[in-house]
């Protein structure tokens, strides 16, 4: 059982990738063609306003029910599993259905906060209250789509979500440059392509598990049949993972909502370019990564409680892929510093190189490693606690968010920190959320039978290869100090000792760290192998 989760989660890892591939490239060349054509005001009200109206909907809408729907018991196979495979799905399309009541009532609230309160700054773009009211709806559409997400996430289904997913980004892309571009609707464009975007993925997600998902039809949609109830146990889960999810809001949304009633909509627009270029990182690896694996770590929880040795497969997998991410990590501290500013150059012109945004961009790199390690922790504590745990941690979060806001506040205004003070923030908010996860998976693994717990060495990458890392990034500091100009020669002159350190550090790393290939492979390949830490 352990070697199938596994491995469908490794194939899971390949299909959400190549999703993140061909959305996030769609969405980044977007937002550059968007950044050189519209007003700084315009971007600033979309990037963040739009995008954090979205992010309070959605999340606080359905987040908690989609941690809920993959807490659903084993599905299981053959004539036995067709019939708990059925009722596992019925289970997840009842609970995923109260999204839409939870939309009912949050929406009309965000709105408000956003129509009912607009500065006059925003009040002189045309059309800014429309767009927000036709966003909200078009995040409705979306949430429509959930059901139909929630049996595809529980089933493995990724090849599913990797079809659906980026033909819906392609169709939002294509409707937002046509409307913004060509029939200049401003922010009215990026509101009807949210529209779009959701019935793309309620029409791909109907047609794919009708015709490739055994024994699905579209009557099992129906929401709330007679005969049919929620599961107690779920609801509980949803309510918990909802409370979570409000407290993650603050945490994961509070720089938008700082810029939001701080700065103006220009800052908000050069914030935005620094954060589409800083988290390409984690919409590309770490997200699709941090999907599965909370997949998988529930599926090996519920076959550790049946009596195997789950736990132990599920000990080896959380610390080989925070090895994996903190290398990640490592190459982005390492040479996004000293290459932010040429970045923002070749992307933006002087427009924005002469701003602030390389300045944020280098400290948003430390920011791309804390997020990589505690996207991974997280991830694991929320598919293994139960529900006295979640409570917990719910409050010792909500803590967090009060540390977070405190200090966003505080590197923001007080030590005049601006946009940079705000990523400053945001690493003090993820050291705090990975040194709580860190103690949970800790004293898990302790009660589990590993002996040792999870010692955190175990994760650091060899002496030799953080050695190597290091010098890379003198060297490279030494390079744009002495070598780097706007004239193409000495950028090019720059970049290519970027390029040598860069193989460098991959030659460190392929030498000293063959062993987190080679255990992957055998976690991979072997079943039932389970060693203490």
């Amino acid at each position: 059982m352990e070697r199938d989760i596994v491995q469908r989660a490794v194939a899971g890892v390949k299909y959400l990738v190549g999703l993140q591939l061909v959305s996030r490239v769609l969405t980044f060349v977007l937002n550059v063609l968007i950044v050189r054509h519209v007003d700084k005001e315009v971007f600033g009200a979309y990037s963040v306003q739009q995008q954090l109206l979205l992010s309070l909907v959605l999340f606080l809408s359905r987040e908690g029910l989609r941690r809920a729907c993959q807490r659903v018991g084993e599905a299981g196979t053959g004539v036995e599993g067709a019939e708990r495979r059925r009722h596992a799905t019925e289970q997840i399309v009842q609970l995923a259905w109260l999204c839409i009541p939870c939309s009912v009532v949050i929406v009309p609230v965000v709105c408000g906060m956003f129509t009912l309160r607009a500065s006059p700054e925003e009040a002189r773009i045309p059309g800014y209250a429309a767009s927000m009211y036709i966003c909200a709806a078009g995040a409705v559409v979306e949430l429509l789509s959930e059901p139909l997400y929630c049996v595809s996430q529980y089933f493995q289904l990724y090849r599913a979500r990797m079809l659906v997913e980026a033909a819906a980004v392609l169709l939002r892309c294509a409707a937002s440059y046509v409307l913004a571009i060509h029939f200049q609707l401003g922010l009215l464009a990026f509101a009807w392509a949210q529209v779009v975007y959701g019935a793309t993925l309620i029409v791909g997600y109907t047609v794919y598990l009708t015709f490739s998902f055994p024994g699905f039809s579209v009557s099992v949609l129906v929401p709330f049949q007679a005969g049919r109830r929620v599961d107690g146990r779920l609801l509980r889960f949803a309510l918990a993972y909802t409370w979570q999810s409000l407290q993650k809001v603050v945490l994961t949304e509070g720089d938008k909502i700082v810029l939001w009633r701080i700065e103006s909509l220009v800052s908000q627009g050069v914030y935005s370019v620094v954060f589409n270029l800083g988290s390409l990182a984690a919409r590309f690896v770490f997200q699709p990564v941090e999907e599965v694996c909370f997949t998988a770590f529930a599926r090996l929880a519920g076959a550790a409680a049946a009596g195997t040795d789950a736990v132990f497969t599920a000990h080896r997998i959380l610390r080989l892929t925070l090895r994996l991410m903190l290398l990640i990590g490592l190459l982005f501290v390492t040479f996004g510093p000293n290459y932010s500013r040429a970045l923002i150059w070749l992307l933006y012109t002087t427009k924005y190189s002469e701003t602030a945004a390389p300045t944020v961009l280098a400290w948003y790199c430390l920011f791309v490693l804390l997020m990589a390690i505690n996207g991974i922790t997280e991830a694991f504590v929320h598919s293994v606690a139960g529900g006295a745990q979640l409570r917990r941690l719910n409050i010792e979060l909500l803590a967090c968010g009060a540390a977070y806001m405190a200090a966003s506040l505080l590197c923001v205004r007080t030590l005049g920190g601006g946009t940079t003070g705000l990523v400053w923030a945001n690493c003090v908010n993820m050291l705090l959320r990975i040194a709580l996860s860190y103690r949970f998976i800790d004293a898990h693994f302790k009660r589990s039978g590993v002996a040792v717990g999870f010692p955190a060495s175990g994760v650091l990458p060899h002496a030799v290869v953080l050695a190597a890392f290091a010098t890379c990034f003198a060297a490279t500091a030494v390079s744009e100090r002495l070598l780097y100009s706007d004239a193409p020669k000495w950028l090019v002159a720059h970049c290519a000792v970027g390029a040598c350190c860069g193989l460098v550090a991959l030659a460190v790393v392929f030498l000293y760290e063959k062993s987190l290939y080679t255990e992957f492979r055998t976690v991979i390949s072997r079943d039932h192998e389970h060693q203490h830490q």
